[in-house]
């Protein structure tokens, strides 16, 4: 067991890239990210996960494709938000990408009307009691609009 803190941050070493590619050459079907995290002395199973996703995939970036979108759509009807699964789905985007471009573009319960005055007020209200905590500002005032746009309307009123 470690000692290191979680919230510790410590870079990958070559030895450790080459270790975790090693092991995950090893699997054919779902990897043991905690099986290999065992090996990997300080490093969690996420840490690993996200290691090899993050430098081990070449992942599209920037602006997705209409393709990329209904890829995206199908997947969540098939997988719903098992982000990873959904990322294996659609082909060339992240768990993460996936997860974000859902909740900031796609999802059919974001509101697209215009802001209205009294939203307005609440969200000036909300960001002088709470700061810039944009996911508990959505979740307690506007849970039909994503964190990415109350930020930049917050923002855009300043």
């Amino acid at each position: 067991m470690s000692t290191r803190k979680s919230t510790e941050f410590r870079r990958w070493t070559p030895e450790e890239d080459h270790l975790l590619s090693e092991q995950v050459s090893k699997y054919t079907g779902t990897i043991s990210w905690v099986a290999i995290a065992q090996l990997l002395r300080g490093r969690s199973n996420k840490d690993c996960r996200n290691r090899w996703m993050k430098t081990k995939r070449n992942w599209n970036r920037g602006a997705w494709t209409s393709g990329e979108n209904k890829r995206l759509l199908d997947a969540i009807a098939t997988h719903g938000s098992s982000w990873t699964s959904v990322s294996e789905a659609v082909g060339n985007r992240s768990p993460d990408q996936c997860a974000k471009h859902w909740t900031s573009s796609l999802d059919p319960d974001l509101s697209r009307e215009e802001w209205t005055d009294p939203e307005d007020r609440i969200l000036m209200d909300a960001v002088h009691l709470h700061g810039r905590s944009w996911k508990q500002i959505a979740g307690q005032y506007f849970p039909n609009r994503s964190t990415l746009e109350i930020a930049n309307r917050a923002a855009a009123m300043r």
